[in-house]
């Protein structure tokens, strides 16, 4: 339901989700110890809420909600996308070109290089398909010298032929109540 709406409760019960696997891994986290980001997208990359015609970046709407759970402060954005990977879309690329184009991407933000340094980092993406992103984007946060960078993930990318059986729940039961059917 992510990928197609910015409907509340679904980033919510995600952000519980992740956010109990975080503590019954590492317990609780010090909000001053503790920074929470998110994968960046292009402008082209964006998704549209099928019912809203909102744009929106569903990493981080995840982060907002995971960072409500943990009681942390909100997500900062903590590197650049410099560039929409050349025109290319990741979704036809192999795992090699998806990790060579990904890396040259994204770079630090300098402004918050202190902000980092000696905290932990919860990266947030929605869906981890070769992992290339958060590859690189851990690859800029580590210059920041970070205590540990932490990768949650809501999902996994769905294979091709499973993709209508998906498409028909998603529009029976991501759709917000309040809109008519």
């Amino acid at each position: 339901c992510c990928k197609v709406t910015t409907y509340e409760i679904f980033y919510t019960i995600l952000g519980k989700a992740m956010a109990k696997v975080i503590t019954t891994r590492l317990g609780t986290l010090d909000p001053s110890k503790t920074i929470v980001t998110y994968t960046l997208r292009f402008e082209g990359d964006y998704k549209v809420d099928r019912f809203t015609s909102e744009k929106f970046n569903q990493a981080e709407l995840l982060a907002k909600a995971l960072a409500r759970e943990l009681k942390l402060n909100d997500p900062i954005e903590t590197v650049y996308a410099k560039h929409p990977l050349k025109g290319k879309s990741q979704k036809k690329l192999s795992r090699f070109e998806r990790y060579q184009l990904t890396r040259q991407a994204y770079e630090l933000n300098p402004d918050v290089l202190n902000r980092i340094k000696g905290k932990n980092v919860i990266l947030v993406d929605d869906v981890r398909t070769s992992g290339a992103t958060v590859s690189a984007i851990s690859e800029q946060l580590i210059q920041a010298e970070p205590r540990d960078i932490y990768v949650v993930v809501a999902g996994r990318s769905v294979l091709q032929h499973d993709f209508e059986k998906f498409l028909s729940i998603e529009l029976k039961y991501c759709k917000p109540f309040w809109l008519k059917q």
